[in-house]
């Protein structure tokens, strides 16, 4: 008799007990040998693991969740429904693959590929494959983003597409990126009075500006204000209270560390444990370059801060060395830009590096 998961899972907050407890599930219901299930449950763990983990569970779990889905429609058990839910796994996956550099440029390529297939083959409209190349192809060839970008509102919605808020969210986002601050702002007038909001949105659209803000500040293009406090705040408090977009951790650090605001240390402090844990490359980047720059601003050589044993550096005495942790983040985010530079085929992130952290 397969165990009542569902009902334990409800019960624990999101994060690493939930995710272990759909693990379990999904060893279950293996054993069982049930298709539904197999996929349902399955399915479950990878959005768990994309919203409230840092993604490296639906790497692992997709592929698998596929091949139940195939095994499952030779035998006549699919239907649209359990179409429609395939492929928005597979949308949650490709979603993260920009953010690790284990994923290589082919094996997005091959992914993508596959994933228009399907939508083609189950009757999809294809918004979110150009949307999803539109992110990817951002840090690879600019090019191939601006024509995904031009394509993709041109797809008419579905049962696969994202939901209002977060295409209106994506396409704040291009602006942003490419310098249209003030078009970006005004484009996303109704994210930002909520008219439009989801369970990210616009949290995540907040933390978006926040980074906008701290390379326009890293350029010496502006000082940064209230309302650019406040926006980082938004966000900061969804993360913190409602666990929302989890792997954006890194973005308070680096912004609160740029404007040496006082919730640097709390923030260090609160984070710096998840730091270690968590294993999504390009927010870890960004946190670490805040390190960097929180540390290169201390005026001795030694500082003083409580943190949990779990720390690499941990003493009881709570004192620590300045330039060994300056050295520690700088190294992390050093590697990580040459890795995911080498894969894209640039020096995109090593010029982020630098411009945040070349001179300190």
């Amino acid at each position: 008799m397969l165990s009542d998961y569902e009902s334990q899972i409800k019960r624990l907050p999101h994060g690493d007990l939930r995710l272990e407890m759909h693990r379990a599930a999904v060893k279950e219901a293996d054993e069982d040998g049930d298709f539904i299930y197999r996929f349902f449950r399955r399915y479950e763990y990878i959005k768990e693991s994309i919203f409230h983990g840092d993604a490296m569970e639906a790497f692992v779990e997709f592929p698998k969740l596929m091949q139940i889905h195939d095994e499952g429609e030779q035998q006549g058990l699919t239907d649209r429904d359990f179409n429609e839910l395939l492929m928005w796994a597979f949308k949650y996956m490709l979603d993260s693959c920009f953010k690790y550099y284990q994923i290589t440029t082919q094996q997005f390529e091959d992914y993508l590929a596959e994933y228009k297939r399907r939508c083609i083959r189950y009757g999809f409209t294809l918004r979110t494959y150009y949307r999803i190349k539109m992110q990817y192809y951002r840090h690879v060839d600019p090019e191939v983003e601006a024509e995904a970008f031009k394509m993709f509102p041109r797809q008419h919605r579905d049962g696969i597409s994202d939901c209002i808020a977060c295409d209106l969210n994506s396409e704040v986002e291009y602006l942003l990126v490419h310098g249209h601050r003030e078009e970006a702002l005004k484009k996303g007038e109704k994210l930002f009075n909520r008219t439009l909001y989801c369970g990210e949105v616009p949290e995540i659209t907040y933390e978006l500006l926040t980074l906008d803000t701290c390379a326009r500040m890293a350029r010496g293009e502006k000082e940064h204000t209230e309302e650019d406090d406040h926006m980082c705040l938004i966000y900061a408090n969804g993360l913190r209270y409602g666990n929302k977009a989890p792997e954006g951790f890194g973005v308070p650090m680096l912004y609160y560390a740029m404007t040496g605001n006082n919730k640097a240390l709390t923030w260090f402090q609160r984070y710096s444990t998840l730091y270690e844990t968590m294993r999504c490359p390009v927010y870890k980047f960004y946190f670490a370059m805040g390190a960097v720059r929180f540390f290169a601003a201390r005026k001795k050589e030694t500082y003083k801060m409580k943190l949990t044993p779990e720390f690499p550096f941990y003493n009881q005495e709570n004192v620590y060395n300045v330039k060994q942790l300056k050295e520690y983040y700088y190294n992390y985010a050093l590697d990580v830009a040459t890795k995911l530079d080498a894969r894209n085929g640039n020096n995109s992130y090593r010029e982020e590096l630098d411009l945040y952290c070349g001179e300190i």
